[in-house]
């Protein structure tokens, strides 16, 4: 054997086994950069501190249990990575400069958030400025695909936001794990940079509740090489981290009738009153007392004409039906057919 061809072929055997063990993993952090400078010279000031102070949570500033940090170079630049998606403060300092804090600095996921410091010069030590709500910029200069980022805090006060189907629901292009057209299980479904799609139908193995999510990344074209496995659309998920004490939240919902009545009551000396009645009541839903009595549910259905109410929607079969007595049968007077009207009326008020 020819000792370069058997060189060849272990390194290309040796290369194939490192690429079949490496993998691409979602990102799951962001990064804050920008450029520090002397605010009536505009020259770049070297080695000035910028460290990430407090974190916001709720709408509290808790100081952060581990900071992170960097300096500018030459240039006066800086740059933060690794810095998990949330709501943070910036402070920077430099030698011979007044103090200056960046409050609600928002930071994505997989994107660069660009905060810019101007210091003035200060002989002595002056008071901190605080400049709240730091702004994001309107235009992703860097981004080359169509990608939302949904800050769960943010769309967490919507109705009907329970978990991650909801916040996708929210994309114009996507209907019913849809995207763009495409496909069921074309998408892929990313939580903590690992996979929770089934590999035995592709499809989401499990849905997410909202409050266990800091960020939603939804990608629906152009996504890079990083996110594999996928054609339609990409799912990015990134978790809360435990913070140094505890929260809990509550959720709960209810449906309230519609409108409520006016109802009579007579006073001790035989006087009609009217005063409004419980929203709670019966006699409030009048819809209610309506479809209650299976007798309704043989009458015509408005949707189709000639047809019972239960027809249509509940397709009983003979399965339910005693054997017939009367041919043909009239709907209105029949049991088997007032059997099946009680049977739509029990599946109604289950729903």
């Amino acid at each position: 054997m020819n000792y370069y061809s058997g060189k060849t072929g272990l390194l290309f055997f040796i290369s194939l086994a490192f690429l079949l063990c490496t993998g691409l993993f979602a990102g799951e952090t962001g990064k804050i950069a920008g450029l520090v400078t002397d605010a009536d010279t505009e020259a770049p000031l070297i080695g000035a501190n910028i460290v990430i102070t407090a974190v916001w949570v709720n709408g509290d500033e808790q100081t952060v249990e581990f900071s992170q940090g960097a300096a500018s170079d030459l240039d006066g630049r800086y740059f933060i990575l690794n810095i998990r998606p949330g709501t943070y403060s910036l402070k920077v300092n430099f030698m011979g400069y007044g103090t200056q804090v960046r409050t609600q600095v928002i930071v994505y996921v997989d994107k660069t958030t660009t905060v810019d410091f101007e210091l003035k010069c200060q002989a002595l030590e002056g008071e901190t400025v605080t400049v709240i709500a730091q702004k994001p910029n309107a235009v992703e200069v860097d981004l080359t695909a169509t990608k939302q980022v949904y800050q769960v805090s943010d769309v967490q006060s919507i109705a009907g936001i329970a978990d991650i189907a909801d916040i996708i629901a929210l994309q114009a292009d996507v209907v019913d794990d849809h995207f763009r057209g495409g496909r069921e299980g074309e998408s892929r479904y990313l939580l903590g940079g690992g996979s929770i799609v089934n590999p035995l139908n592709n499809s989401r193995a499990f849905k997410p509740i909202v409050s266990g999510l800091e960020q939603v990344e939804v990608y629906t074209s152009g996504f890079s090489a990083e996110y594999g496995n996928a054609q339609s659309g990409i799912i990015n998920m990134v978790a809360k981290e435990g913070r140094n004490r505890w929260e809990s939240q509550l959720e709960f919902s209810a449906t309230v009738p519609y409108y409520k009545v006016w109802e009579e009551t007579i006073d001790d000396d035989g006087n009609p009153s009217y005063a409004g009645g419980s929203p709670y009541s019966n006699n409030s839903l009048d819809f209610f007392n309506i479809l209650n009595n299976s007798e309704e549910w043989l009458k015509d259905n408005p949707v189709y004409p000639g047809r019972p109410l239960y027809d249509p929607g509940y397709g009983f079969g003979p399965t339910y039906l005693p054997p017939r007595i009367q041919w043909p049968p009239n709907p209105l007077t029949h049991a088997d057919s007032l059997q099946i009207a009680y049977l739509g009326r029990v599946q109604w008020l289950s729903a």
